[in-house]
């Protein structure tokens, strides 16, 4: 209240509403918000009382766990004009309600198209994603599990589709595919949170598939890599849209080459087949493993850290980067509350499989890429890291990710320690597999 009676016009500035959050502009002859009449800013007695209600405002859980810290100084500032140009007697109960809004907003919707990839058949829920061609059986979908929570309405839905949706349907031949989520998070946090539940979404089953090739899935480098459209391009829509061009040359690298023997122009070019992501969800021992890692449980992030790293290896252009990222994969999958070293994790590995006659050799294979992966971490390269070591590296890491999710159903971990009192009593013969999972 205080802080909305001290708003006063600031004629000749520039609004920056995102610029609140730094001390130096809001208290700067610059700063400036927008208002119903022209730009406006906080008198100085105004401001420290502003800003000290604020300090409390972000000790609220369900505002941290709502906003982004980069948008909500801004929000705040808007609703305190807001609550300025209404009559004196009404700004009470609206700065209540705004409050009360921001602290415990319902679940926000968000749809974003997405690229390299194809959906050929009906949406699927995934978790608690929705995802599948934009169509209007896509948004029926959206409808039932939505389950009371926000969707979005007929109107803006249709203009979002015409806008957005239909100019690329006869280029590309079909409707993008579109993943719908639900989040705490508002505004810019919701659209972080989304991008964040895609990567896992399109990421874990990557590490999960037990036959990768068999789906044309390659190690290419990033150019065909998924993600959120526009802001990672489609390399089916870009070849359509330059292919007829001149521009079409940007498709290709074409060097030369001149050596003693002859000269050259050979041509360079990746492939742009899209992750067949519907087709690897049509199976249902592969939906299956992801909505086991999409628990908020101990091995549940495990297993979604871990398929970060593996994506990261898998769209990695060089094999060191690749090496490296798949030793943070299998780290994320074996350590412990505190670091372990490597013979400590290998035995880990060791123990993930129920057969003892079958640890020795995992070990030594955890241990032969353990070490290429610490000769490329402190500088160097290893003789050893060839596409065989690199092809073993990765399927070692899909096993592994397997006997993790076993080791969840068999055991349970409620939290990280007890992940590490289990993989203990496993080693001191205090517990034993079940003779299901052997």
């Amino acid at each position: 209240m205080k802080a909305a009676d001290g708003v006063t016009p600031a004629p000749g500035r520039e609004p920056w509403e995102h610029g609140w959050r730094f001390e130096e502009y809001r208290r700067s002859d610059r700063a400036a918000i927008t208002g119903r009449d022209g730009p406006v800013c906080l008198v100085p007695k105004a401001l420290t009382v502003w800003e000290q209600a604020l300090a409390e405002l972000w000790k609220d859980r369900g505002v941290r766990a709502r906003w982004s810290e980069e948008e909500r100084w801004g929000l705040i500032a808007s609703l305190t004009v807001a609550a300025s140009e209404r009559d004196s007697e009404k700004r009470r109960p609206f700065l209540a309600e705004m409050v009360r809004r921001f602290c415990s907003a319902g679940p926000a919707f968000i749809a974003q198209m997405v690229s390299n990839v194809t959906w050929p058949g009906a949406p699927t829920r995934v978790g608690d994603v929705v995802i599948g061609r934009a169509t209007e059986e896509l948004f029926a979908k959206v409808e039932v599990e939505a389950r009371g929570r926000a969707v979005v309405g007929e109107s803006v839905r249709n203009r979002w589709i015409e806008a957005y949706v239909t100019p690329r349907v006869e280029p590309l031949g079909q409707e993008p595919v579109v993943f719908c989520f639900w989040t705490v998070g508002q505004e810019a946090k919701a659209v972080d949170e989304a991008e964040r539940q895609l990567r896992e979404i399109v990421d874990i089953p990557l590490l999960l598939e037990r036959d990768l090739r068999a789906w044309k899935i390659y190690r290419r480098g990033s150019v065909n890599r998924p993600g959120v459209r526009g802001l990672s391009l489609d390399r089916r829509a870009v070849e359509s849209g330059l292919r007829e061009t001149t521009l079409g040359l940007e498709l290709a690298a074409y060097p030369v080459i001149c050596n003693g023997v002859m000269s050259a122009s050979p041509v360079h070019w990746y492939s742009a087949d899209p992750l067949p992501l519907g087709d690897l969800y049509e199976q249902e021992y592969l939906l299956g493993a992801v909505e086991h890692a999409l628990r908020d449980t101990p091995v549940g992030r495990r297993i979604r850290l871990a398929a970060r790293w593996f994506a990261e290896a898998h769209y990695a252009a060089d094999t060191d980067d690749s090496a490296l990222a798949l030793g943070v994969c299998l780290d994320a999958m074996l350590g412990g509350v505190q670091p372990l070293p490597g013979s400590a994790m290998a035995d880990r590995v060791a123990l993930l499989h129920p057969v003892p006659s079958e640890r020795r050799a995992v070990r030594k294979r955890y241990l032969d890429f353990y070490g290429i992966r610490s000769s490329v971490a402190h500088g160097g390269r290893s003789s050893k890291l060839d596409h065989d070591a690199l092809t073993d590296a990765f399927a070692l890491a899909h096993d592994i990710a397997w006997r993790v999710l076993a080791f969840d159903r068999a055991f349970t971990p409620s939290n990280d320690r007890s992940v590490d009192e289990s993989f203990e009593d496993l080693r001191l013969g205090v517990n034993h597999w079940p003779a299901s999972a052997s």
